[in-house]
């Protein structure tokens, strides 16, 4: 038997094998997850935080609040449940606290009193140191009083001539007795404030049915009294109100007079602001 001899063919070469994929590490959850963990407990913290924040704030501003109006009781004098209304503006109250002073103190007492006047206040003040022995950067307070009020001021209220408002005038209204006749007197003054004092400038003068303006002569008798009594009456408003307020500015609103009185550097707690001023002897 014969065996047959094939030809030699090309080597054969092994299989091409895929290249091996390298295997993807798992992501480290666990990791993740912690800093997942981390930031939550983080944003629980500064929520928590600001309502901390809020409620201190908060307290703060009652104390504040309590702290201003029992220093404008105990000023004023007023009875411990009057109707003070204080606001300390939109600042944060422990912020200003750190400071030392509050940044704006505005306060409206409907029915307060000084001395023998009675009217609406409003006070504002800036920089209010919280220490009561230290002093005010500025404080202003504005007084409104009737007409009826400023009889009060006159030496002898029972024979005080009397009071209105017209426009932005003082109307007065008085009469004196000439040869047995009594003859009524009207006059129109413009206020203001000079040296602490109100004063009332006359504009005109009106006895009986003859009216003088200021500043025009008439040498006849009427004109003659006219003069003499066209002439600016003072009103001391001192007495009336704490020796650290002077009078600085005074003028109709409708149906009130507003006097406007300034105290900087008067401490809240300081005697200056408990103790009436005086007027000068007659």
């Amino acid at each position: 038997m014969s065996t047959e001899i094939l030809p030699a063919g090309p080597p054969s070469e092994p299989p091409v094998q895929p290249p091996v994929e390298p295997e993807t590490a798992a992501p480290p959850t666990k990791k993740r997850r912690g800093w997942l963990i981390a930031l939550i407990v983080l944003g629980v913290l500064v929520v928590l935080g600001i309502i901390a924040f809020i409620v201190a704030e908060s307290f703060a501003k009652d104390y504040a609040r309590d702290y201003v109006r029992g220093k404008i009781v105990d000023v004023l004098q007023l009875p411990a449940d009057a109707e003070v209304d204080v606001d300390l503006g939109a600042g944060s109250i422990i912020l200003q606290a750190l400071a030392g002073r509050i940044e704006t103190v505005d306060v409206d007492v409907p029915d307060a009193t000084f001395g023998a006047l009675t009217g609406t206040l409003s006070l504002h003040g800036e920089g209010v140191p919280l220490d009561e022995t230290a002093p005010v950067d500025t404080l202003r307070v504005d007084f409104a009083i009737g007409a009826d009020d400023l009889a009060a001021l006159s030496e002898d209220p029972s024979t005080a001539p009397t009071f209105a408002f017209e426009g932005d005038q003082v109307a007065l209204g008085s009469e004196f007795e000439l040869f047995g006749a009594v003859i009524p007197i009207g006059l129109t003054l413009d206020p203001s404030a000079a040296d602490g004092a109100l004063v009332l400038t006359p504009t005109s003068i009106t006895i009986g049915e003859q009216t003088f303006e200021s500043g025009s002569e008439d040498g006849s008798f009427l004109g003659q009294i006219a003069s003499a009594l066209l002439q600016p009456q003072t009103l001391c408003i001192a007495g009336s109100v704490p020796q650290a307020l002077v009078l600085d500015d005074a003028a109709i609103d409708g149906d009130e007079l507003v006097l406007t009185f300034r105290g900087d550097g008067a401490a809240l707690g300081g005697p200056e602001l408990a103790t009436p001023g005086t007027c000068p002897a007659a």
